[in-house]
């Protein structure tokens, strides 16, 4: 489980929570323009844009869950265990890549979503995992930059496109299932229905509050589609409305359980402020942000800080 997220106040802001069972032991790192990207299966990127996010590090090489590059694309990865489809082979005419190498592949070759959907059109996701140690996991991922954002799902067929209006992605069902079921909750409201004696909040009745995908789907896209802030805000203000959104769909120790009984909560979640090039992460029970400008890094050695 987990849930990203799109929004443009003074510029674009973008984040997601990390919803999950298990450590991630997750660091914010920049790759800089000239780290190796190595491919396994593809040439590899040794001069690329700079690519910043929250990465599992493994021996030395950054396996981002979310991250945006210094031209100002996003990109996050989201749990997708039931639907996600991986090609056994690799074919003469795409670019083969493991799943784990889509994320820094993307970043560093594309400005914007436009050159995004055409390099996403070339490739084939192939189930090489990292090393044995590291296996793949069924993922989708959302690819945002201030002119819109992008859904993109592995398939049977190869690399599903969607046009994603909403600037939100969960996890399962598939993105159509969602498109069509937040049609269901368009009458909803921020306004409030002072006749029937409930007080403020009540054109928002029906919106969904459990922690199913569907549901934080919808609310995301509800307090997307609401939220305010003044035109005179600060950086820091803008970064406080979204961490504000997020935390309305982030998920509370014991409140979700896993199969296999452990809670499944919100370990962390993040914003990246892309204008200003600054990411923010914040942990589970911690009420202060992490703090991490990207500017100073983009020709450094690979950061581990």
């Amino acid at each position: 489980m987990c849930t990203a997220v799109s929004i443009n106040f003074d510029g674009l802001y973008f984040g997601r929570t990390m919803d999950i069972e298990f450590d991630f032991d997750g660091r914010i790192v920049t790759a800089p323009r000239r780290f190796l990207f190595c491919e396994k299966n593809a040439e590899g990127l040794s001069d690329h844009y700079a690519v910043t996010g929250m990465a599992h590090v493994v021996d030395g090489y950054p396996l981002f869950a979310d991250a945006f590059n210094e031209a100002g694309l996003c990109m996050a990865a989201l749990s997708f265990p039931e639907t996600a489809k991986y090609f056994d082979t690799c074919s003469d005419f795409s670019v083969n890549l493991s799943p784990f190498e889509l994320i820094p592949h993307i970043l560093g070759k594309c400005a914007n979503v436009a050159e995004a959907r055409e390099q996403l059109g070339k490739i084939r996701l192939v189930n090489i995992p990292f090393s044995k140690d590291v296996p793949n996991t069924p993922l989708h991922w959302i690819v945002v930059d201030k002119s819109g954002s992008i859904a993109v799902e592995p398939t049977e067929k190869g690399l599903a496109i969607y046009e994603n209006k909403s600037g939100v992605l969960t996890n399962e069902p598939p993105f159509p299932f969602h498109e069509k079921n937040i049609m269901q909750y368009s009458h909803l409201t921020a306004n409030s229905i002072y006749d029937n004696g409930l007080g403020y909040g009540t054109g928002a009745v029906g919106l969904s509050g459990d922690w199913s995908s569907p549901s934080r789907f919808v609310k995301a896209d509800f307090l997307r589609r609401n939220i305010e802030i003044s035109r005179s805000a600060t950086q820091s203000e803008c970064v406080d409305c979204f961490f504000s959104l997020l935390g309305a769909v982030s998920v509370p120790r014991g409140a979700v359980r896993a199969s296999n009984g452990k809670p499944h909560f919100t370990q962390y979640s993040c914003c990246m402020d892309v204008q200003n090039g600054i990411y923010y992460c914040k942990t589970y029970g911690k009420v202060s942000v992490s703090v991490y400008p990207v500017s100073k890094r983009l020709t450094e050695g690979f950061d581990l800080n």
